[in-house]
């Protein structure tokens, strides 16, 4: 029998069956109540995000504007410094001053919401430690209970150490110095030493964003403090005329003799500290790979220009020189530990 045949030979059979039932039909349901749908309109899938304003962009305020449009780390923190301005002389509401919290904030969610975040290739990355998953959990840890310290001061010490000890350098005597500054500024400013006696932080104690930026600085500056030690280990004669020629061209020491700088960037830097760095390093081979770091190293520090002024183009100078390049990487690798910490652990 063909497949065609029994096909209606099984209908008549279900047809018979269905009549002796007393079914007028095999399938006997309710009808499915349908709901209203008048006024509805298709719309078409969202591809981006979407701010909702409570008014047009228009009538914002030339920097509630700029604080809506921001989408990138540097018109950020460009725009720090410009709220701080503002705030300080006193034409910046509370709302405004909300609104770039809030903008901050999403900023770094938006960045690493819903992506794969690996602690070991962060540690690998910024510390150059191979971990394993036992060990990244742990350190992750050390850090998460840093996080947890209630008070900023507190915080920013225990951050430093640890930071210190994870970079290397915990073998060296440079200090933190906190200059904490009443009000809300939202600017934070760091710097360490390059003759490597200390690191200094600025930032204002009530500044709800201290947490996360400090966190990113700390990492920053800290990778600066390597980046010296790695110099000296390459070349200490050459890091220290480096580092006087530059200060030759500041107004301080225009007049002084170079042999004489030298001397001076020598003697701070001190013996004991040159050689507990070769203690650790001895002669590094010239063809290695930390030796042609600390040659760009002691370039970069001859080279070195600070960043005069907070526009898009200066900042952009700033931040393209080989030992910034580096820094902002790491700042920006421990952003997306900061948010594996708090968001994700």
């Amino acid at each position: 029998m063909g497949l065609q045949k029994l096909g209606i030979a099984l209908a008549e059979q279900c047809t018979r069956f269905a009549k002796a039932c007393g079914k007028s039909s095999i399938l006997h349901t309710k009808p499915v109540h349908i709901p209203n749908i008048e006024g509805l309109r298709y719309s078409r899938a969202l591809t981006g995000d979407i701010v909702k304003l409570e008014k047009p962009l228009s009538k914002f305020s030339p920097i509630e504007q700029r604080i809506i449009k921001a989408s990138t780390e540097d018109e950020l923190t460009i725009l720090e410094h410009d709220v701080d301005k503002l705030l300080t002389s006193g034409q910046l509401d509370k709302e405004v001053t909300q609104r770039y919290i809030t903008k901050y904030q999403q900023f770094y969610r938006d960045i690493y919401k819903g992506k794969s975040i690996s602690p070991n290739n962060i540690f690998k990355d910024v510390f150059g430690k191979n971990l394993t998953d036992e060990e990244a959990r742990m350190l992750c840890a050390k850090y998460k209970a840093i996080l947890q310290e209630p008070d900023t001061a507190k915080y920013v010490d225990k951050l430093f150490l640890q930071a210190k000890k994870d970079f290397g350098l915990e073998y060296i005597p440079f200090e933190l110095r906190q200059e904490v500054q009443d009000g809300v500024g939202f600017a934070i400013r760091g710097g360490a030493s390059e003759y490597l006696d200390y690191l200094k932080l600025t930032y204002n104690k009530d500044n709800p964003l201290n947490r996360h930026k400090l966190f990113g600085l700390i990492m920053h500056e800290v990778s600066h403090a390597r980046q010296t030690e790695i110099a000296i280990a390459a070349d200490f004669g050459t890091y220290v005329k480096a580092l006087a020629l530059r200060l030759q061209q500041t107004p301080k020491f225009k007049d002084k003799p170079i042999n004489e700088i030298i001397q001076a960037v020598a003697k701070r830097i001190g013996p004991e500290k040159l050689q507990l760095i070769r203690g650790k390093y001895g002669t590094l081979d010239k063809s290695s790979e930390l030796y042609k770091n600390g040659v760009s190293y002691i370039d970069g520090t001859l080279n070195y220009e600070g960043v005069k002024e907070f526009t898009p183009e200066a900042f952009k100078r700033y931040k393209l020189q080989p030992i910034e390049d580096e820094a902002y990487h790491i700042q920006s690798k421990a952003n997306e530990l900061y948010y594996y910490l708090t968001e994700m652990m």
